[in-house]
């Protein structure tokens, strides 16, 4: 992964469904769950850093059955973030090579070119064994892992100095 900065051209996609905002089984595309307050701690945060933020969903993809779905699915999302955030952000379903940095309930980060994921997966039942998912070593600093990567803060991934994104809402 690369380091975040602001002044370089790039984006951050925020995953919204179980990591934005509640997830508790599809009801419909204008149906947005309650915000996960943390997460939005986060995006607050990043945006008054000057970050890029996007919400990465596969509720605007084109498998959701018809433009329609999508592009009604891209508005309620659009007013979601104006309610919860304060601002629109964009919205999209694909990634390209300026997003810098993915949040996602549903990935498992992975060492560029090994394929060896930095912590182990979740538990799946039916999941079979690869070697490629054992898990490695646990990093005890914030600084560059030997690949050249950087700067996450290791007890819960985020950039150094930002807010936990799996804290629980900020203290009032």
């Amino acid at each position: 992964m690369s380091n975040l900065d602001p002044t370089k051209t790039g984006w951050i996609g925020i995953d919204l469904d179980g990591t934005l905002a509640e997830y508790n089984g599809w009801m419909g595309a204008d149906h947005i769950g309650k915000p996960v307050e943390s997460t939005c701690d986060f995006v607050r945060w990043l945006l008054s850093q000057g970050y890029d933020v996007r919400i990465f969903t596969a509720r605007v993809g084109p498998l959701q059955g018809n433009d329609y779905s999508a592009q009604h699915a891209a508005i309620a999302i659009r007013a979601w973030c104006i309610k919860h955030l304060g601002r629109e952000l964009p919205v999209t379903h694909e990634k390209d090579f300026h997003m810098q940095w993915l949040y996602d309930d549903r990935c498992t980060q992975v060492l560029k070119n090994q394929g060896k994921p930095v912590d182990p997966p979740p538990p799946y039942k039916n999941l079979a064994p690869h070697s490629a998912m054992k898990p490695t070593k646990e990093r005890k600093n914030n600084g560059p892992r030997k690949d050249g990567s950087h700067g996450t803060d290791p007890s819960n991934g985020s950039p150094a100095g930002a807010p936990d994104p799996g804290a629980g809402p900020a203290p009032s």
